[in-house]
């Protein structure tokens, strides 16, 4: 939820797939969307998307022509997310909001600022080629996780799952902060509770891979660090076998209980 002027508005947070539909069939999906969208809240979408969409250029430059005249948020990085859990965490007066900056290049240009450009000159195709080689980094790590502790008939006990879930969520976290966490963990100071964005991306990994025949890949990755952000929007829009996860790990655990979902077909079956 975010307030501008005194009004509350939902985070609807559309994956890259979703933001890919809005432009190719604007009059069909797009429409559908924004009619869900714009009664009660504000579209969102992560610098990872971007990032995603530039490998197809023609798409993204529709997706950023037709955001840029949508109200909208740019959300920050689970890493970012975590940087901020961090300092909240080694400061309770420390306040953080899940995005960077509103969208709409019309906020800006009053201001003598052109946000499309400097999208453009910052999202290069090198920062692009870093991206990719930062997700196929992090699977390397998220496939080696969760540990081998328990098996698949273990993670049907919600104790030995959520615990198997905080094991996780502390081994990303130290893939994040090694040296700084360390200094915690010497003084068992260290609740990996108040961490959200970490919980959120190991529950969507050990339903992923632990609770379902699967085998990982490259892409999965985009679907565990996009739950980074679930604690910190309203809906998400994104396929439907994200959504089904979503809705096992609201049934099961009670985590990510205020989080609404929507699947593209859900969307187009409305049009």
């Amino acid at each position: 939820m975010i307030t501008l002027n005194g009004k509350d508005y939902k985070l609807y947070y559309l994956d890259t797939c979703a933001l890919s539909e809005l432009v190719k069939d604007r009059s069909g999906f797009g429409s559908s969307l924004l009619n869900i969208v714009l009664e009660d809240g504000i579209i969102a979408f992560s610098v990872n998307s971007i990032w995603e969409l530039k490998s197809a250029p023609v798409i993204y430059k529709a997706a950023m022509e037709v955001l840029s005249v949508l109200p909208s948020m740019i959300l920050k990085t689970g890493e970012m997310i975590f940087d901020e859990e961090y300092k909240q965490f080694k400061n309770s007066n420390h306040e953080f909001f899940p995005y960077i900056t509103p969208f709409s290049a019309s906020i800006f240009k009053k201001n003598g600022i052109d946000l499309l450009k400097i999208v453009e000159e910052k999202v290069t195709n090198k920062k692009n080629d870093l991206a990719k080689n930062f997700r196929e980094d992090t699977f390397q790590f998220l496939r080696k996780n969760p540990s081998n502790i328990y098996s698949r008939e273990d993670l049907k006990d919600k104790s030995k799952l959520r615990l198997s879930v905080e094991m996780c969520a502390f081994q990303l976290a130290t893939q994040y902060r090694m040296i700084e966490i360390g200094k915690f963990i010497e003084n068992n100071e260290f609740p990996i509770n108040n961490f959200p964005s970490l919980i959120s991306m190991a529950y969507l990994l050990h339903y992923k891979y632990l609770q379902a025949d699967r085998k990982g890949s490259s892409s999965d990755v985009e679907d565990i660090l996009m739950s980074a952000l679930y604690p910190y929007v309203d809906v998400v829009v994104t396929e439907r076998n994200q959504c089904e996860i979503i809705r096992q790990i609201k049934n099961y655990s009670g985590f990510l209980s205020t989080l609404n979902t929507f699947t593209l077909s859900q969307i187009k079956a409305l049009l």
